[in-house]
């Protein structure tokens, strides 16, 4: 594990202790495949990922869908596609038939 992620294994990032999904609300994930930039600073992922999270470490049993944008980490918080993604699904309840603009 890198120095600079080191600290946030404990608190969940590990998934080994993370909380059992208990309401009925539907929730999805949106990750990124772009690893640039942040693996400078963390060494690398061992696979497919944003540079900071593994995309194999964003699936969830409990997540009613789940998408890939070719973004890095950082990328997916100024991302007008990801935007549209996010509102369609506030919107609809689904990212199924969304059009994005990257």
């Amino acid at each position: 594990v890198s120095p600079i992620l080191a600290r946030s294994m404990p608190s969940a990032l590990s998934g080994e202790d993370i909380p059992e999904w208990r309401t009925e609300r539907d929730w999805v994930m949106i990750s990124g495949t772009r690893n640039q930039l942040l693996w400078m600073l963390t060494g690398g992922l061992p696979g497919e990922g944003d540079g900071t999270v593994l995309l194999e470490e964003t699936h969830h049993p409990k997540q009613k869908e789940h998408i890939t944008v070719k973004k890095s980490h950082t990328a997916l918080l100024f991302s007008k596609e990801v935007v549209k993604l996010t509102s369609n699904f506030l919107n609809t309840g689904t990212f199924n038939n969304t059009q994005t603009a990257d």
